[in-house]
Protein backbone atom coordinates (compact mmCIF):
# COMPACT_ATOMS: atom_id res chain seq x y z
CA UNK A 1 0.00 0.00 0.00
CA UNK A 2 2.65 2.56 0.78
CA UNK A 3 4.21 1.57 -2.28
CA UNK A 4 1.06 2.30 -4.37
CA UNK A 5 0.67 6.01 -2.79
CA UNK A 6 4.91 6.60 -3.23
CA UNK A 7 4.43 5.78 -7.03
CA UNK A 8 1.20 8.03 -7.02
CA UNK A 9 2.66 10.78 -5.43
CA UNK A 10 5.82 10.31 -8.27
CA UNK A 11 3.46 10.35 -11.29
CA UNK A 12 2.59 13.78 -12.33
CA UNK A 13 -0.27 12.64 -14.15
CA UNK A 14 -1.67 10.55 -11.58
CA UNK A 15 -1.52 13.54 -8.92
CA UNK A 16 -3.68 15.60 -11.65
CA UNK A 17 -6.15 13.24 -11.88
CA UNK A 18 -6.52 13.20 -8.24
CA UNK A 19 -6.46 16.99 -8.03
CA UNK A 20 -8.74 17.18 -10.46
CA UNK A 21 -11.19 14.74 -9.07
CA UNK A 22 -11.17 16.08 -5.83
CA UNK A 23 -11.55 19.43 -6.90
CA UNK A 24 -15.06 18.32 -8.66
CA UNK A 25 -15.94 16.35 -5.78
CA UNK A 26 -16.18 18.94 -3.97
CA UNK A 27 -17.36 21.82 -6.15
CA UNK A 28 -19.97 19.38 -6.00
CA UNK A 29 -20.54 19.46 -3.01
CA UNK A 30 -20.28 23.28 -2.05
CA UNK A 31 -22.54 23.85 -5.00
CA UNK A 32 -25.53 21.36 -3.84
CA UNK A 33 -25.23 22.60 -0.69
CA UNK A 34 -25.33 26.55 -2.14
CA UNK A 35 -28.89 25.43 -3.94
CA UNK A 36 -30.20 23.58 -1.05
CA UNK A 37 -29.57 26.70 1.49
CA UNK A 38 -30.82 29.28 -1.15
CA UNK A 39 -33.48 27.54 -2.52
CA UNK A 40 -34.74 27.11 1.60
CA UNK A 41 -34.12 31.28 1.75
CA UNK A 42 -36.73 32.18 -0.94
CA UNK A 43 -40.10 31.45 -2.10
CA UNK A 44 -40.61 29.63 -5.60
CA UNK A 45 -41.06 33.28 -7.51
CA UNK A 46 -37.88 34.90 -6.23
CA UNK A 47 -35.28 31.51 -6.62
CA UNK A 48 -37.20 31.49 -10.34
CA UNK A 49 -35.25 35.10 -10.65
CA UNK A 50 -32.12 34.06 -8.74
CA UNK A 51 -32.19 31.01 -11.40
CA UNK A 52 -32.62 33.19 -14.32
CA UNK A 53 -29.47 35.65 -13.21
CA UNK A 54 -27.41 32.92 -12.40
CA UNK A 55 -28.07 31.00 -16.06
CA UNK A 56 -28.06 34.29 -18.45
CA UNK A 57 -24.83 34.84 -16.55
CA UNK A 58 -23.09 31.57 -16.96
CA UNK A 59 -24.18 31.70 -21.26
CA UNK A 60 -22.20 35.22 -21.61
CA UNK A 61 -19.80 33.76 -19.33
CA UNK A 62 -19.75 30.74 -21.82
CA UNK A 63 -19.35 33.18 -24.72
CA UNK A 64 -16.28 34.45 -23.09
CA UNK A 65 -14.97 32.04 -22.34
CA UNK A 66 -15.75 30.44 -25.95
CA UNK A 67 -12.88 32.68 -27.39
CA UNK A 68 -10.58 31.88 -24.52
CA UNK A 69 -10.61 28.73 -23.12
CA UNK A 70 -10.13 25.56 -24.97
CA UNK A 71 -8.02 27.66 -27.48
CA UNK A 72 -5.53 28.56 -24.77
CA UNK A 73 -5.79 25.06 -23.54
CA UNK A 74 -4.36 24.05 -26.98
CA UNK A 75 -1.98 26.44 -27.79
CA UNK A 76 -0.02 26.61 -24.90
CA UNK A 77 -0.20 22.57 -23.88
CA UNK A 78 2.99 22.06 -25.90
CA UNK A 79 4.99 25.43 -26.93
CA UNK A 80 7.89 27.40 -25.45
CA UNK A 81 7.29 30.50 -22.55
CA UNK A 82 7.35 32.99 -25.21
CA UNK A 83 5.05 31.43 -27.43
CA UNK A 84 2.57 30.87 -24.30
CA UNK A 85 3.01 34.58 -22.86
CA UNK A 86 1.74 35.78 -26.23
CA UNK A 87 -0.77 33.16 -26.22
CA UNK A 88 -1.87 34.16 -22.71
CA UNK A 89 -1.74 37.63 -23.73
CA UNK A 90 -4.10 37.17 -26.70
CA UNK A 91 -6.21 35.45 -24.42
CA UNK A 92 -6.48 39.12 -21.91
CA UNK A 93 -7.51 41.00 -25.11
CA UNK A 94 -10.21 38.73 -26.20
CA UNK A 95 -11.35 38.91 -22.84
CA UNK A 96 -11.22 42.75 -22.24
CA UNK A 97 -13.00 43.50 -25.53
CA UNK A 98 -15.55 40.90 -25.15
CA UNK A 99 -16.30 41.72 -21.83
CA UNK A 100 -16.75 45.78 -23.10
CA UNK A 101 -18.46 45.68 -25.96
CA UNK A 102 -21.15 42.77 -23.78
CA UNK A 103 -21.32 45.02 -20.91
CA UNK A 104 -22.08 48.57 -23.10
CA UNK A 105 -24.71 46.33 -25.25
CA UNK A 106 -26.62 44.75 -21.78
CA UNK A 107 -26.20 48.15 -19.59
CA UNK A 108 -28.48 49.65 -22.98
CA UNK A 109 -30.86 47.32 -23.12
CA UNK A 110 -31.18 47.57 -19.38
CA UNK A 111 -31.41 51.09 -19.67
CA UNK A 112 -33.86 51.23 -22.50
CA UNK A 113 -36.22 49.09 -20.67
CA UNK A 114 -36.00 50.99 -17.56
CA UNK A 115 -36.85 54.30 -18.58
CA UNK A 116 -39.73 52.61 -20.42
CA UNK A 117 -40.63 51.19 -17.42
CA UNK A 118 -41.04 47.14 -18.78
CA UNK A 119 -40.36 45.10 -16.13
CA UNK A 120 -38.81 41.61 -17.10
CA UNK A 121 -37.74 38.33 -15.31
CA UNK A 122 -33.97 39.14 -16.49
CA UNK A 123 -33.77 42.71 -14.47
CA UNK A 124 -31.07 41.22 -12.72
CA UNK A 125 -29.09 40.08 -15.45
CA UNK A 126 -29.49 43.31 -17.28
CA UNK A 127 -28.74 45.42 -14.51
CA UNK A 128 -25.64 43.47 -12.60
CA UNK A 129 -23.92 40.90 -15.32
CA UNK A 130 -21.66 43.69 -16.79
CA UNK A 131 -20.31 44.37 -12.94
CA UNK A 132 -19.82 40.58 -12.96
CA UNK A 133 -18.16 40.34 -16.00
CA UNK A 134 -15.46 42.91 -15.13
CA UNK A 135 -14.64 41.54 -11.82
CA UNK A 136 -14.48 38.07 -12.91
CA UNK A 137 -12.43 38.07 -15.59
CA UNK A 138 -8.74 37.53 -14.14
CA UNK A 139 -10.56 34.65 -12.08
CA UNK A 140 -12.04 32.96 -15.33
CA UNK A 141 -8.66 33.60 -17.22
CA UNK A 142 -6.30 32.27 -14.41
CA UNK A 143 -8.56 29.12 -14.75
CA UNK A 144 -7.44 28.63 -18.67
CA UNK A 145 -4.16 29.09 -17.66
CA UNK A 146 -3.58 26.95 -15.12
CA UNK A 147 -5.63 23.74 -16.70
CA UNK A 148 -3.45 24.30 -19.59
CA UNK A 149 -0.26 24.27 -17.39
CA UNK A 150 -1.96 20.98 -15.79
CA UNK A 151 -1.24 22.77 -12.18
CA UNK A 152 -4.36 21.17 -10.89
CA UNK A 153 -3.45 21.69 -7.05
CA UNK A 154 -3.52 25.41 -7.24
CA UNK A 155 -6.96 25.35 -10.17
CA UNK A 156 -8.14 22.75 -6.95
CA UNK A 157 -7.62 25.64 -4.28
CA UNK A 158 -8.57 28.74 -6.28
CA UNK A 159 -11.54 27.21 -7.10
CA UNK A 160 -12.42 25.80 -3.45
CA UNK A 161 -11.60 29.17 -2.29
CA UNK A 162 -14.14 30.79 -4.28
CA UNK A 163 -16.82 28.51 -3.67
CA UNK A 164 -16.23 28.40 0.45
CA UNK A 165 -16.70 32.09 0.04
CA UNK A 166 -20.03 31.42 -1.97
CA UNK A 167 -21.18 28.83 0.28
CA UNK A 168 -20.67 31.64 3.24
CA UNK A 169 -23.13 34.29 1.36
CA UNK A 170 -25.50 31.88 0.81
CA UNK A 171 -25.53 30.61 4.75
CA UNK A 172 -25.91 34.57 5.20
CA UNK A 173 -29.20 35.00 2.66
CA UNK A 174 -30.45 31.98 4.57
CA UNK A 175 -30.31 33.77 8.16
CA UNK A 176 -30.73 37.06 7.79
CA UNK A 177 -33.34 36.73 4.45
CA UNK A 178 -31.19 38.62 2.07
CA UNK A 179 -33.21 40.03 -0.80
CA UNK A 180 -32.13 38.60 -4.12
CA UNK A 181 -31.05 41.80 -5.58
CA UNK A 182 -27.99 42.19 -2.37
CA UNK A 183 -27.48 38.32 -2.81
CA UNK A 184 -26.45 39.30 -6.76
CA UNK A 185 -24.51 41.66 -5.36
CA UNK A 186 -22.54 39.58 -2.61
CA UNK A 187 -22.03 37.31 -5.99
CA UNK A 188 -20.40 39.82 -7.94
CA UNK A 189 -18.11 40.46 -4.63
CA UNK A 190 -17.08 36.72 -4.41
CA UNK A 191 -15.58 36.73 -7.92
CA UNK A 192 -14.05 39.96 -7.56
CA UNK A 193 -12.43 38.51 -4.75
CA UNK A 194 -11.68 35.88 -6.25
CA UNK A 195 -9.57 37.90 -9.08
CA UNK A 196 -7.84 39.99 -7.08
CA UNK A 197 -6.55 36.45 -5.51
CA UNK A 198 -5.49 35.66 -9.07
CA UNK A 199 -3.65 39.06 -9.85
CA UNK A 200 -1.72 38.84 -6.09
CA UNK A 201 -0.49 34.96 -6.68
CA UNK A 202 0.38 36.22 -10.24
CA UNK A 203 -1.85 33.03 -11.76
CA UNK A 204 -3.85 35.48 -13.83
CA UNK A 205 -1.50 36.22 -16.49
CA UNK A 206 -2.23 39.73 -16.74
CA UNK A 207 1.20 40.82 -16.28
CA UNK A 208 2.09 38.89 -19.78
CA UNK A 209 -0.13 41.67 -22.04
CA UNK A 210 3.10 43.53 -22.95
CA UNK A 211 3.76 40.02 -24.70
CA UNK A 212 0.88 40.54 -27.15
CA UNK A 213 1.38 39.45 -31.13
CA UNK A 214 -1.12 39.99 -33.38
CA UNK A 215 -0.17 36.83 -34.99
CA UNK A 216 -1.09 34.74 -32.03
CA UNK A 217 -4.25 36.58 -31.39
CA UNK A 218 -5.80 35.89 -34.67
CA UNK A 219 -4.73 32.40 -34.17
CA UNK A 220 -7.10 32.52 -30.82
CA UNK A 221 -9.62 34.14 -32.47
CA UNK A 222 -9.81 31.64 -35.83
CA UNK A 223 -9.81 28.67 -33.43
CA UNK A 224 -12.12 30.55 -30.73
CA UNK A 225 -14.57 31.28 -33.20
CA UNK A 226 -15.69 27.48 -33.64
CA UNK A 227 -15.04 26.86 -29.55
CA UNK A 228 -16.88 30.19 -29.14
CA UNK A 229 -20.11 28.63 -30.91
CA UNK A 230 -19.78 25.25 -29.31
CA UNK A 231 -19.44 26.52 -25.91
CA UNK A 232 -22.50 28.79 -26.17
CA UNK A 233 -24.12 25.77 -27.97
CA UNK A 234 -22.98 23.73 -24.83
CA UNK A 235 -24.60 25.96 -22.54
CA UNK A 236 -28.20 26.92 -24.35
CA UNK A 237 -28.09 22.96 -23.95
CA UNK A 238 -28.35 22.67 -20.61
CA UNK A 239 -30.04 26.17 -20.37
CA UNK A 240 -32.64 25.93 -23.10
CA UNK A 241 -34.83 23.70 -20.93
CA UNK A 242 -34.89 26.70 -18.03
CA UNK A 243 -34.85 29.21 -20.78
CA UNK A 244 -38.01 27.95 -22.94
CA UNK A 245 -40.04 26.85 -20.04
CA UNK A 246 -39.20 30.10 -18.05
CA UNK A 247 -41.03 32.01 -21.05
CA UNK A 248 -43.54 29.39 -22.27
CA UNK A 249 -44.83 28.61 -17.95
CA UNK A 250 -43.01 30.76 -15.98
CA UNK A 251 -40.20 31.24 -13.66
CA UNK A 252 -42.03 28.86 -10.86
CA UNK A 253 -42.44 26.20 -13.61
CA UNK A 254 -38.61 27.20 -14.39
CA UNK A 255 -37.99 26.64 -10.76
CA UNK A 256 -39.39 23.43 -10.30
CA UNK A 257 -37.10 21.60 -13.26
CA UNK A 258 -34.18 23.44 -12.23
CA UNK A 259 -33.87 21.02 -8.80
CA UNK A 260 -33.84 17.79 -11.17
CA UNK A 261 -31.86 19.99 -13.27
CA UNK A 262 -28.76 20.83 -11.00
CA UNK A 263 -29.07 16.93 -9.55
CA UNK A 264 -27.19 16.16 -13.16
CA UNK A 265 -24.25 17.86 -11.80
CA UNK A 266 -23.54 14.88 -10.15
CA UNK A 267 -23.24 12.91 -13.24
CA UNK A 268 -20.14 15.23 -14.55
CA UNK A 269 -17.98 14.88 -11.55
CA UNK A 270 -15.83 12.08 -12.32
CA UNK A 271 -16.20 13.51 -16.10
CA UNK A 272 -15.41 16.88 -15.17
CA UNK A 273 -12.01 15.68 -14.12
CA UNK A 274 -11.18 13.17 -16.85
CA UNK A 275 -11.59 15.90 -19.19
CA UNK A 276 -9.75 18.27 -17.42
CA UNK A 277 -6.64 16.18 -17.63
CA UNK A 278 -7.25 14.40 -21.13
CA UNK A 279 -7.50 18.06 -22.92
CA UNK A 280 -3.38 19.08 -22.29
CA UNK A 281 -2.49 15.33 -23.28
CA UNK A 282 -5.08 15.04 -26.31
CA UNK A 283 -4.00 18.45 -27.69
CA UNK A 284 -0.18 17.78 -27.39
CA UNK A 285 -0.61 14.36 -28.88
CA UNK A 286 -2.57 16.07 -31.65
CA UNK A 287 0.45 18.89 -31.64
CA UNK A 288 2.84 15.70 -32.58
CA UNK A 289 0.84 14.30 -35.20
CA UNK A 290 0.30 11.00 -32.65
CA UNK A 291 -3.19 9.80 -34.03
CA UNK A 292 -2.88 6.59 -32.60
CA UNK A 293 -2.44 7.39 -29.26
CA UNK A 294 -5.42 10.50 -29.74
CA UNK A 295 -7.64 7.42 -30.66
CA UNK A 296 -6.08 5.26 -28.03
CA UNK A 297 -7.19 8.01 -25.58
CA UNK A 298 -9.67 8.86 -26.47
CA UNK A 299 -11.62 5.09 -26.70
CA UNK A 300 -10.28 3.97 -23.02
CA UNK A 301 -11.40 7.48 -20.93
CA UNK A 302 -14.84 7.48 -22.96
CA UNK A 303 -15.13 3.50 -22.46
CA UNK A 304 -14.22 3.28 -19.04
CA UNK A 305 -16.37 6.40 -17.70
CA UNK A 306 -19.70 4.86 -19.52
CA UNK A 307 -19.01 1.09 -17.66
CA UNK A 308 -18.70 3.16 -15.13
CA UNK A 309 -21.46 5.11 -15.47
CA UNK A 310 -24.07 2.07 -15.45
CA UNK A 311 -23.95 1.41 -11.81
CA UNK A 312 -23.23 4.90 -10.82
CA UNK A 313 -27.57 6.02 -12.73
CA UNK A 314 -29.03 3.40 -10.87
CA UNK A 315 -27.91 4.00 -7.96
CA UNK A 316 -28.71 7.50 -8.76
CA UNK A 317 -32.30 6.11 -10.32
CA UNK A 318 -33.38 4.43 -7.38
CA UNK A 319 -31.86 7.34 -4.78
CA UNK A 320 -33.78 9.52 -6.82
CA UNK A 321 -36.89 10.57 -4.08
CA UNK A 322 -34.17 11.28 -1.71
CA UNK A 323 -31.86 13.46 -3.43
CA UNK A 324 -34.68 15.37 -4.65
CA UNK A 325 -35.72 15.64 -1.16
CA UNK A 326 -32.30 16.66 0.01
CA UNK A 327 -31.57 19.68 -2.57
CA UNK A 328 -35.19 21.31 -2.69
CA UNK A 329 -37.03 20.29 -0.17
CA UNK A 330 -40.72 18.70 -0.02
CA UNK A 331 -42.58 21.13 -2.47
CA UNK A 332 -40.07 19.87 -5.24
CA UNK A 333 -40.56 16.11 -4.62
CA UNK A 334 -42.89 15.85 -7.48
CA UNK A 335 -39.50 16.70 -9.72
CA UNK A 336 -38.53 12.81 -8.82
CA UNK A 337 -39.66 11.68 -12.50
CA UNK A 338 -37.72 14.22 -14.41
CA UNK A 339 -34.50 13.19 -12.51
CA UNK A 340 -34.91 9.46 -13.60
CA UNK A 341 -35.40 10.68 -16.99
CA UNK A 342 -32.22 12.08 -16.35
CA UNK A 343 -30.26 9.06 -15.10
CA UNK A 344 -31.42 7.44 -18.68
CA UNK A 345 -29.53 10.39 -20.14
CA UNK A 346 -26.26 10.37 -17.82
CA UNK A 347 -25.46 6.72 -19.40
CA UNK A 348 -24.47 8.49 -23.13
CA UNK A 349 -23.24 11.39 -21.70
CA UNK A 350 -19.78 10.27 -21.00
CA UNK A 351 -19.33 9.65 -25.39
CA UNK A 352 -21.03 12.69 -25.85
CA UNK A 353 -18.82 14.79 -24.11
CA UNK A 354 -15.38 13.17 -24.95
CA UNK A 355 -16.60 13.32 -29.23
CA UNK A 356 -16.22 16.86 -28.25
CA UNK A 357 -13.09 18.08 -26.62
CA UNK A 358 -12.02 15.29 -29.20
CA UNK A 359 -12.54 17.25 -31.86
CA UNK A 360 -11.28 20.26 -30.99
CA UNK A 361 -8.17 18.96 -29.32
CA UNK A 362 -7.73 17.76 -32.90
CA UNK A 363 -7.86 21.15 -34.33
CA UNK A 364 -11.12 20.37 -35.40
CA UNK A 365 -13.43 22.91 -33.54
CA UNK A 366 -15.63 24.12 -36.57
CA UNK A 367 -17.08 20.28 -36.52
CA UNK A 368 -17.64 20.15 -32.67
CA UNK A 369 -19.58 23.60 -33.41
CA UNK A 370 -21.61 21.64 -36.11
CA UNK A 371 -22.88 18.84 -33.83
CA UNK A 372 -23.51 21.29 -30.88
CA UNK A 373 -25.74 22.93 -33.41
CA UNK A 374 -27.15 19.70 -34.53
CA UNK A 375 -28.06 18.88 -30.76
CA UNK A 376 -29.35 22.86 -30.25
CA UNK A 377 -31.86 22.26 -32.82
CA UNK A 378 -33.25 18.83 -32.42
CA UNK A 379 -33.94 19.95 -28.77
CA UNK A 380 -35.48 23.17 -29.29
CA UNK A 381 -37.41 21.68 -31.65
CA UNK A 382 -38.81 19.17 -29.02
CA UNK A 383 -39.00 21.07 -26.04
CA UNK A 384 -41.45 23.97 -28.07
CA UNK A 385 -43.46 20.90 -29.20
CA UNK A 386 -43.81 19.04 -25.77
CA UNK A 387 -44.42 22.35 -23.82
CA UNK A 388 -47.15 23.27 -27.13
CA UNK A 389 -48.46 19.77 -25.96
CA UNK A 390 -48.68 20.41 -22.45
CA UNK A 391 -47.17 17.29 -21.72
CA UNK A 392 -45.20 16.63 -18.03
CA UNK A 393 -41.99 17.98 -17.53
CA UNK A 394 -40.66 14.59 -17.65
CA UNK A 395 -40.66 14.70 -21.38
CA UNK A 396 -38.49 17.58 -21.33
CA UNK A 397 -35.81 15.90 -19.80
CA UNK A 398 -36.44 13.27 -22.02
CA UNK A 399 -35.57 15.16 -25.18
CA UNK A 400 -32.80 16.00 -23.36
CA UNK A 401 -31.76 12.25 -23.46
CA UNK A 402 -32.34 11.98 -27.49
CA UNK A 403 -30.40 15.13 -28.13
CA UNK A 404 -27.27 13.66 -26.52
CA UNK A 405 -27.86 10.62 -28.44
CA UNK A 406 -27.63 12.49 -31.56
CA UNK A 407 -24.47 14.18 -30.34
CA UNK A 408 -23.12 11.01 -29.74
CA UNK A 409 -23.74 9.75 -33.45
CA UNK A 410 -22.57 12.72 -35.24
CA UNK A 411 -19.46 13.30 -32.55
CA UNK A 412 -18.52 9.53 -33.57
CA UNK A 413 -19.43 10.43 -37.32
CA UNK A 414 -16.94 13.63 -37.29
CA UNK A 415 -13.91 11.88 -35.76
CA UNK A 416 -13.77 9.37 -38.51
CA UNK A 417 -12.78 11.90 -40.65
CA UNK A 418 -9.39 11.80 -38.42
CA UNK A 419 -9.49 8.14 -37.46
CA UNK A 420 -11.49 5.41 -36.97
CA UNK A 421 -13.84 4.78 -34.06
CA UNK A 422 -17.22 3.61 -33.37
CA UNK A 423 -19.37 3.25 -30.53
CA UNK A 424 -18.96 -0.50 -30.50
CA UNK A 425 -14.79 0.04 -30.48
CA UNK A 426 -15.69 2.65 -27.65
CA UNK A 427 -17.14 -0.13 -25.49
CA UNK A 428 -14.83 -2.64 -26.30
CA UNK A 429 -11.62 -0.67 -25.79
CA UNK A 430 -13.44 0.41 -21.95
CA UNK A 431 -14.29 -3.01 -20.90
CA UNK A 432 -10.22 -4.37 -22.59
CA UNK A 433 -8.78 -1.37 -19.90
CA UNK A 434 -11.10 -2.12 -17.06
CA UNK A 435 -10.10 -5.77 -16.95
CA UNK A 436 -6.24 -4.50 -16.88
CA UNK A 437 -6.94 -2.11 -14.19
CA UNK A 438 -9.13 -4.74 -12.11
CA UNK A 439 -5.77 -6.98 -12.32
CA UNK A 440 -3.40 -4.63 -11.59
CA UNK A 441 -5.33 -3.99 -8.48
CA UNK A 442 -5.33 -7.68 -7.88
CA UNK A 443 -2.04 -8.17 -7.66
Amino acid sequence: MKIEIKNILKNPEKLNSIYSLAGNVIYAILGFLGIAIVVRAFNLDQYGKWIIYLTASSLLEMMRQGFMHTALVRFTSDNNLNAKNQYIAGGWVIGLSFTIISSVLIYSIFLMLHFNNITTSYEYFLKYYPLLSIAGLPFTISQSILQASSKFLTLLILKTLNMLMALSVYILCYYYKFSVELLVALHITVNLISSLIAITLNISGISKLSHFEKTKFWELIHFGKYSFGTLIGTNLLKSSDTFIIGLVAGSQTAALYSIPLKLTETFEILLRSMVSVAMPKLSSFSLNNEKNKVKELFQKLSGILTLIYLPIMIICFLLSDHLILFLGGKEYLQTSDIFKVFCIYGLILPVDRFTGITLDCINLPKYNFYKVCIMITVNVILDLAILHLNLPLKYVAFATFLTTLTGCYFGIKYLNLNFKTSFKDIILSGWVHSKRIGLKSMN
